[in-house]
């Protein structure tokens, strides 16, 4: 599925309605909603506007596609970020906050959390909205360039951040996973990461069909530029303050 590029002044305030609707929408047709969400700073200020909209929280759940292996209270956290800009603020059964567990190791950790989200979505969950960023890197969740992750089939697996990075130890929901949304959303904004962006979603971004498998070509790129591996079921929009033409 090819990419809709929306080129925007104000990331937050485009991304707003595609979400509600979104959720509505899911909620209007099945009775129930899920949202996963991104970790970082750029998706705060949705987070924050969508705490003010009266939606039906009560059938809506909350699942987060990538984690640090910290405590949930530390500030480091993805979850800590979201329940203070948004879960925390809106009226939603605990039973729909779906953490991932912190267990022995990050393998442990991405198994349980695959039974987390099997026991409450059902077997090989279909999310409504995904929401993604892009780091400056490239990396989409916590799938990093040139280690393999984007290619990894895995439900959810243990990542590794760059030694650079705050917290280094990473869970991440696999590029398979996050393709069986209905709507996936990627909100890039600042100049830092332009490169990035222009390399994964410009004119210039390589091709690398439908897959997988992919060909030796197509899996090197993905490997290189690992949100060429996410997808979506029916919508794939990028929302960016970058020309990527």
């Amino acid at each position: 599925m090819s990419a809709e590029l929306l080129h925007t002044r104000d990331v937050t305030a485009a991304a707003l309605p595609l979400v509600v609707d979104g959720l509505r929408r899911a909620v209007a047709l099945r009775g129930h909603a899920s949202l996963v969400l991104a970790g970082g700073s750029t998706p705060l200020p949705l987070y924050r506007r969508l705490a003010a909209i009266d939606l039906p929280w009560e059938r809506i759940h909350f699942v987060w596609g990538d984690e640090r292996r910290v405590p949930i209270t530390d500030a480091n956290s993805n979850a800590h970020a979201a329940l203070e800009a948004l879960v925390d603020r809106v009226d939603v059964p605990e039973e729909h906050i779906h953490f991932w567990p912190l267990l022995a190791s990050g393998e442990a950790s991405a198994a349980a959390y695959q039974g987390v989200l099997e026991a409450a979505l059902g077997p090989e969950p279909v999310f409504d909205v995904t929401i993604l960023g892009l780091g400056d890197d490239g990396h989409t969740a916590s799938l990093f360039p040139r280690t393999g992750a984007a290619l990894a089939g895995s439900f959810a697996l243990a990542t590794t951040a760059p030694s650079g990075a705050a917290v280094t130890e990473r869970l991440s929901l696999g590029a398979r996973t996050l393709s069986r949304s209905r709507l996936v959303l990627f909100l890039v904004q600042g100049a830092g990461k332009a490169a990035a962006a222009a390399a994964t979603f410009g004119a210039a971004a390589p091709y690398v069909g439908e897959g997988p498998p992919w060909s030796p070509e197509a899996a090197s790129e993905i490997d290189a530029h690992p949100a060429l591996a996410v997808t979506a079921l029916e919508r794939l929009v990028v929302i960016t303050d970058l020309d990527l033409a």
